[in-house]
């Protein structure tokens, strides 16, 4: 097949039925039941920090926040319940020998504002009703507001989703199937239950990567699109290292066409060329609070990151779907459903380099997944949101063509949702 159909933008979506408004009112009931879900567990709680993962997230905004600096040596005084394992946060032999935070600092990055938005209702609180409550970073009002950032965040990635599937299937298959893909996974938990982790904003940026680069490669470069692609493909990265894993989708789809166009002189091709540097620098761009973090406390700019660096030759694929308590599968089994779906869709689109693209950064990111030297975690594939739901779309579409089928794929997906929900809205339940 020629260079020029496999690259060509593809057909019009194939779609069940001419949509309706059904899909207005199923993403108003997902953003609502989110929003709910925070606060409900805000309320509860009195906070989403439920790991010290989550502390040491905020602990850089915290920081360059009240300190000024990226020193967290108070931090380890100052947070409630903070349990976090030595090796996360302890003293650098360099940097002058302050204490060192290994999390990525761009959960920091996007929760920054609602800092200042907590510390302004803090301070207002206390003048109002003449409180003395302590303006550290860590009393009621900042552990409430700051995680919400990311809520927001997630949130936008589930529509950001919703908009990548209803681009190939009908919009209420869409909706529904970016529902039940949120519901039946650790999703909703990761947006609402527990924003604190960097799993909401993973999956927002790789989600928001794959469909910009979609866009580009359906209706081609222009500013805006070029800075969004290097927004998301920069902070996707600096929120969770691993998420490097999906350059392959923009790579796939847009540096062979655009090698051909110059070496072929091809009008237009240079300025496309010229979008695409702008997109890499500000993706770089995305990486400097983290560079300078690290510079500070360790003494070089990478630091510690080749000491968390994956065993490369040692997949097990297996061990990543079926462990017995932490594997993809095991612990939810609506993924199994959706990735049925998603080899489904590949091979109806197999001539078109859209799939291809989530083929391969799907393949890199399992890889990656399954080389870590730590115990398998079904909570790294939060970022394959996307996939899923284009794959669960494709199963909704095969259900539909018959009644039985659509009753019986109904009460699988729905009993596996209200399992899932009841396992992670239990509070003794520990979620992968």
């Amino acid at each position: 097949m020629s260079l020029a159909v496999a690259y060509s933008p593809p057909l019009e979506p194939r779609c069940l039925a001419v949509s309706t408004r059904a899909h207005t009112a199923i993403l108003a009931c997902l953003v609502t039941g989110s929003l709910l879900l925070y606060a409900a567990t805000t309320i509860r709680n009195g906070h989403t920090f439920r790991s010290s993962d989550g502390y040491l997230y905020y602990t850089h905004a915290r920081s360059w926040y009240f300190d000024g600096d990226c020193d967290y040596e108070n931090d380890m005084r100052l947070a409630p319940g903070f349990t976090a394992h030595e090796c996360f946060l302890q003293r650098s032999p360099g940097g002058g020998g302050r204490v060192r935070n290994v999390m990525p600092c761009a959960w920091s990055v996007i929760a920054l504002p609602f800092v200042a938005i907590a510390d302004l209702m803090t301070m207002m609180h206390n003048a109002v009703l003449g409180t003395g409550i302590a303006r550290d970073g860590y009393t009621g009002y900042y552990l409430a507001v700051v995680p919400l950032a990311h809520v927001l965040v997630g949130i936008a990635g589930l529509l950001i989703t919703y908009a990548l599937v209803a681009r190939y299937f009908s919009k209420t298959v869409a909706a529904v199937a970016t529902v039940f893909v949120w519901c039946g996974t650790n999703v909703i938990y990761f947006v609402s239950v527990e924003p604190t982790m960097a799993h909401a904003a993973s999956m927002a940026f790789v989600t928001g990567t794959i469909w910009t680069a979609d866009t580009i490669h359906r209706s081609g470069w222009s500013w805006r699109r070029a800075l969004a692609l290097g927004l998301c493909c920069g902070m996707m990265g600096a929120v969770r290292h691993q998420n490097v894993a999906w350059m392959a989708v923009p790579i796939v789809l847009l540096a062979p066409p655009m090698a051909s166009g110059v070496l072929r002189h091809r009008p237009g091709s240079c300025r496309d060329a010229g979008f695409a540097v702008v997109g890499a620098l500000v993706a770089v761009l995305c990486f400097v609070p983290q560079f300078i973090a690290t510079w500070v406390t360790e003494g070089t700019p990478v630091g510690h990151i080749a000491h968390w660096a994956p065993c490369w030759f040692e997949p097990d694929i297996a061990r990543e779907l079926f462990h017995r308590s932490t594997g993809l599968l095991t612990s939810y089994p609506l993924a199994g459903v959706a990735l049925i779906g998603v080899f489904a869709y590949f091979y109806r689109t197999r001539w078109q380099v859209f799939p291809l693209a989530l083929a391969a950064g799907l393949a890199v990111i399992f890889y990656i997944n399954s080389c870590w030297w730590a115990l398998p975690s079904a909570r790294r594939y939060v970022c394959c949101m996307a996939v899923f739901a284009l794959g669960l779309a494709m199963v909704l579409e095969w259900a539909a063509r018959s009644r039985v089928r659509t009753i019986g794929v109904a009460i699988v997906l729905v009993g596996l949702c209200a399992q899932n929900v009841a396992m992670l809205l239990n509070p003794e339940t520990s979620v992968s």
